[in-house]
Parts: structure tokens; C-alpha cells; sequence
């Protein structure tokens, strides 16, 4: 039915906040990550783990989550003995993950604008911190 203020949309017609729809597919996909594991091997012709356990996350803060409660310090802490090109970003946070054993499915969504030239850079060094750190087999 919509509001009247929105001229008869809801809130979600007219939202242009990814995290609204990343919440979404989040309570979507919670409990059923494997039915989106097989969703994506079969439509985008991934060739992922079917039969391992997968978790799904919101809003992931990777790098200081993991220093946080893996490595039982800060980010700040572990940055200071890494070189400056190697340091892991403080405030760098996933839309959504997926986790298995072996691997991580990272998305990151944009609703009505695209990549800016410093995200994909970040993408691509993402590509080789996260294999360092957790291991190469990742």
C-alpha cells in the first residue's frame, strides 16, 4: 500500500542504503546458507563446498574482529610491526560473509552507484591479506 509522504511507496521502494538490503538477504539466508551455496554454484557457476558446514555474516569487521578475539590484540598493535603497504585497514567492514573451513564469500553490494577506483583497490589487496592471515589455503 505505501505512505502518502512516499506517494504511495514503502520505505524499501525507495531506500538507497545497501546495508537495508544486505539485512535483508541476511535474515534470508540465515539457516539456509547451503541452499545459497548451491544457489550460486548453479547460477554463477561457482564450484563451491556443498557438504561443509557454512555461516553466514553481517557486517563483517574482518581484520579487527580477528586480531580482537583470534590473536588477542588490537589491530593497532599488530599494524605497528607491518610495513605500511601490508597493514591490515582498521575500519574495513564485508557486507556480508560467507564462511566454511576452507573457503570466504565475500559480497559487496551497491544499490544505485558503482565501485569507486579506492574500493576495488581495496578488493584486490583483500585478495592477499585475507589468504596471509588465515592461511594460503583459503
Amino acid at each position: 500500500m505505501g505512505f502518502k509522504y512516499f506517494e504511495d511507496k514503502n520505505w524499501i521502494d525507495i531506500s538507497r542504503e545497501e546495508r537495508l538490503y544486505c539485512a535483508y538477504l541476511y535474515f534470508q539466508m540465515g539457516g539456509k546458507e547451503l541452499e545459497f551455496i548451491k544457489w550460486l554454484n548453479e547460477n554463477k557457476n561457482m564450484k563451491l563446498p556443498e557438504d561443509v558446514e557454512w555461516e553466514v555474516g553481517y557486517e563483517v569487521c574482518l581484520y579487527r574482529d580477528y586480531f580482537n578475539k583470534v590473536k588477542k590484540t588490537s589491530i593497532r598493535k599488530a599494524n605497528k610491526e607491518l610495513e605500511e603497504e601490508r597493514k591490515y585497514s582498521e575500519k574495513r567492514t564485508f557486507d556480508l560473509c560467507l564462511f566454511s573451513e576452507s573457503d570466504i564469500i565475500i559480497i559487496e553490494a551497491k544499490v544505485h552507484e558503482q565501485f569507486q577506483e579506492d574500493q576495488l583497490s581495496d578488493i584486490e589487496k583483500d585478495k592477499i591479506q585475507i589468504p596471509n592471515l588465515l592461511g594460503s589455503d583459503i
